[in-house]
This record gives C-alpha cells, sequence and structure tokens, in this order.
C-alpha cells in the first residue's frame, strides 16, 4: 500500500508524485491527470506500479519517434535502440505495438525502399540485397513478400551493374577487373559469364580459375 502526499502539476509533460515515503516520482501529466491517483489517498502498490509503466511506454514512444525522425528505421533496430536507452522487453514490446500501429515503423515499407535504394545507387545482386535487408532486421516472411513483388533476374542485374561499371570500355583488362567487381557484390558464376558474354567477352578457361 502506498499513500500519496502531494501531487505536483509542473507543466502539461510532468508531474511530482509524493509519497509518504519521502520517495519522489516524476511521471507524465496526462497519465496521472487520468489515473485514479489522488492526493491524501491510499492505493495498492499494483496500481502505482501501472501507472508509472504507462508512464515509461510514453517515455519510449516519445524516444521512438524522435529516433525515427531522422530516417526510417526497423522494428529490429527500434527495439535495440530502446533497449539501449535501459527500457525491459515489455515496454519494448508494447511500445513497438503502438508506434507500428500509427504507422511510424513499417517493415515493408522500409523494405521497398531499401531494394529501390540499392538498385540505384549500389552494384549489388538481388541476393546481396535480401540478405542485407536481414542485416537490417526485417523478418524473413516480410522480405519473401516484398521480393515477389520484384521481377528479379541475377543475370539481368549483373548485366545492368556491369555495363555501368566498364561503361563504354571493352578490353580485357577492364573486363577481368569487372569479373571481381561482380563476385565481390554477390553475382555467381553463371549471371557474371552471362554479364561478360553480353558485353563481348568470349569465356575461355583462364577466367574461371
Amino acid at each position: 500500500m502506498k499513500h500519496i502526499t502531494k501531487i505536483e502539476y509542473i507543466d502539461d509533460v510532468k508531474c511530482r508524485v509524493i509519497l509518504d515515503s519521502f520517495d519522489v516520482l516524476e511521471l507524465d501529466t496526462f497519465t496521472v491527470s487520468t489515473s485514479p491517483l489522488k492526493e491524501g489517498e491510499d492505493f495498492e502498490d499494483e496500481v502505482l506500479e501501472g501507472v508509472i509503466f504507462e508512464c515509461d511506454c510514453i517515455k519510449a514512444q516519445k524516444e521512438s519517434i524522435k529516433y525515427l525522425s531522422s530516417r526510417m528505421r526497423t522494428a529490429k533496430q527500434l527495439a535495440k535502440h530502446l533497449a539501449e536507452k535501459g527500457y525491459d522487453g515489455k515496454i519494448i514490446d508494447l511500445t513497438i505495438d503502438r508506434i507500428s500501429s500509427w504507422g511510424y515503423i513499417d517493415d515493408a515499407s522500409y523494405a521497398r525502399t531499401f531494394i529501390e535504394y540499392r538498385l540505384s545507387s549500389s552494384k549489388k545482386s538481388w541476393r546481396a540485397i535480401e540478405y542485407d535487408l536481414k542485416v537490417e532486421g526485417v523478418e524473413k516472411d516480410v522480405i519473401t513478400d516484398v521480393l515477389s513483388e520484384y521481377e528479379r533476374d541475377e543475370s539481368e542485374r549483373a548485366l545492368e551493374v556491369a555495363q555501368k561499371i566498364v561503361k563504354d570500355k571493352r578490353d580485357e583488362k577492364t573486363l577481368k577487373r569487372l569479373q571481381g567487381s561482380l563476385a565481390r557484390n554477390g553475382f555467381y558464376w553463371d549471371a557474371i559469364s552471362y554479364a561478360l558474354k553480353q558485353l563481348g567477352h568470349e569465356e575461355d578457361e583462364d577466367w574461371n580459375e
């Protein structure tokens, strides 16, 4: 049982709840004002703990919106950020559910934006882009669903990247360097070979060594 000695409303955001044990709690003004807490009354521990929990959730929500304001993030990235700020798992899970329902987090939208950016500004293969999405924390089923929206031809992607790399050059030295570049960006040999042939190189055994 806790006795509320005084409630001081500092402003529209913050208030102090003073207990008879001389503990002072800084809580969210709106949450406290709409809670059953009243000055001079006693409350079960569970009631006060519930108000404190809701105030912590509101703090986590504000921290989340601030974190998400600079760019899109995945739910996993947000969870990691909140954990680093000291929030426990229950608060993190509830916060992510609320933030997602408000449209601040949408992993499918994040994946589409990520893919479009990688396709236009990187030399990555489709396979490498899919791997990077997993590293970013996008769930496997979300990745699968979003990737199904694209025509993914790894050979054509390799050719597109190859053309950007070599431009008008077709000498053997340039094409051999191209092979290495495509391999480092996640393309398998079949796709690399296709791109090289389209650029006019006739495959020989030395290139497979």
